[in-house]
């Protein structure tokens, strides 16, 4: 089986993400201002022969590879928690430098 999906992008013209989780918890009613584009995001997911899991980005040539879904699993965690820890610091060192604005 073959499935391939399409979705929108959109261009942040300001605040960022401030709307996607976890960066809306950190900003009380944090505000964006999008506007749509004509580029697509698209993802193809076929089955393989064997049970392993192969994730490849053909833009920018990254690749994994797992066992198991549970191996996937702990390896999406562990990189949602190193890019949470990032936004943490960032976003106390902007306020470091912006004293007043809490």
């Amino acid at each position: 089986m073959r499935v391939s999906a399409t979705v929108p992008t959109r261009i942040d013209l300001a605040g960022g993400t401030l709307d996607v989780y976890p960066l809306y918890l950190f900003e009380d009613g944090g505000l964006t201002v999008n506007a749509a584009i004509s580029v697509y995001g698209q993802v193809t997911v076929e089955e393989r022969p064997d049970p392993q899991i192969h994730i490849r980005s053909e833009d920018s040539g990254a690749e994994e590879t797992f066992t198991s879904l549970e191996e996937m699993a702990a390896f999406l965690e562990n990189e949602l928690a190193k890019s949470e820890k990032r936004i943490v610091s960032s976003i106390k060192e902007e306020k470091r430098k912006s004293p007043g604005t809490e």
